[in-house]
């Protein structure tokens, strides 16, 4: 006597039907070199790349952090069909290994990719460009980063930054432009409420920095302006980088160098490698 449940025997005979319909209707053939099952009633296609021994390209996406490291795995799988893009904008370098010929399409799917990293100081400078501060705000970014100056040196800021730190009670009443390349600015200090003497601070009107843009790199020279404007005896003080994007360009020039110098590439060329997936 059988004493499976009905629904049980119905649900087996239905598993031992479909596993015959797959066996007689599927079929594993091979094309262009990969082994794909065909189903013979609806005609789909399925490849197998797991059944290879080995994939039958690479797909990888590398991603680097220094010029080295990028030109080391470039030279390592590239051939003479493998083509660099460099965006400007982004700092940022593409190697793709099986790019297309002339004649013929490649896959596009093993790249690898570098962009250059900021260093803190190049990051500190920029962002803070334009921005307006406060006395006391402006005495401790000069102090913070006084490294970065080459003329006048750091020292002589930091001498201006304690300058606008100890003198707290004052109130701006002018600022001139100075024949020496200076800004003087002329305060009165309050004591008590009630004005007390009067004295002057001078600051350069344009001074240069020397900063390494990406890490690793060298050192690059940029000018920068001294900007101030007066409030009622409270005065805001910022700076305006000079073409800074033409040393950021520069930065990445000189990697671009470097790389088309270093790699063994028919193709680099400035612009953005774009692939949809």
């Amino acid at each position: 006597m059988d004493n499976n449940p009905p629904n049980q025997i119905n649900n087996t005979q239905s598993a031992l039907d479909a596993g015959k319909y797959i066996a007689e209707s599927a079929k594993i053939v091979e094309v262009g070199g990969m082994p794909t099952t065909i189903m013979h009633k609806d005609m789909i296609l399925k490849a197998h790349e797991e059944l290879l021994e080995n994939p039958l390209r690479t797909k990888q996406i590398v991603k680097l952090e220094t010029p080295v490291s990028f030109i080391e795995y470039f030279n390592k799988f590239a051939d003479d069909k493998s083509a660099i893009f460099c965006n400007v904008d982004s700092a940022q370098f593409t190697g793709v290994i099986d790019y297309h010929t002339e004649t013929k399409a490649a896959w596009l799917e093993h790249l690898v990719k570098f962009e250059c990293k900021k260093t803190k100081e190049w990051r500190t400078w920029s962002e803070n460009d334009k921005i307006k501060m406060d006395q006391t705000e402006f005495a401790y970014f000069i102090e913070d980063n006084s490294k970065e100056f080459s003329d006048p040196a750091g020292s002589t800021m930091m001498e201006i930054a304690l300058t606008l730190k100890a003198k707290k009670n004052i109130n701006f009443s002018s600022g001139i432009q100075l024949q020496n390349g200076q800004v003087q600015l002329s305060y009165v200090e309050k004591i008590d409420g009630s004005a007390g003497p009067k004295g002057e601070i001078q600051i350069p009107d344009k001074f240069k920095l020397g900063i390494r843009i990406f890490e690793g790199g060298d050192a690059y020279a940029i000018e920068a302006h001294f900007r101030y404007r007066l409030y009622d005896g409270s005065i805001k003080m910022w700076y305006e980088l000079i073409r800074a994007h033409k040393v950021h360009e520069s930065a990445v020039e000189d990697v671009f160098v470097k790389v088309k110098k270093d790699t063994k590439c028919q193709l680099i060329v400035h612009g953005d490698f774009l692939h949809s997936r």
